[in-house]
């Protein structure tokens, strides 16, 4: 999708369901991010929030390692890191 398809999209379907006080919450698609976006909805009377960007974590991504690694031993099966090599 890009910008021009969004835009024309948010005018044709869902700024006419927008009333005052409504808040539209996007990702940080660039397509989002276009002129004239906040516009569009602002003059319904609604609110245009950005969710801020995202980062994985490292220690989620740490701790989920970790508990694949706990699954796999209780399995039986040796920890992500130290499978022998398959030939």
């Amino acid at each position: 999708m890009n910008g021009v398809i969004f835009q024309a999209w948010l005018e044709q379907h869902l700024a006419p369901t927008l009333v005052d006080g409504d808040i539209v919450i996007m990702d940080n698609l660039p397509a989002h991010k276009v002129a004239g976006v906040r516009a569009i909805i602002e003059k319904t009377g609604a609110s245009l929030l950005y969710l801020p960007p995202y980062a994985l974590p490292a220690t989620l991504f740490a701790r989920s390692q970790s508990h694949r690694d706990d699954v796999r031993q209780a399995q039986g099966l040796a920890p992500q890191g130290q499978r022998k090599n398959r030939r």
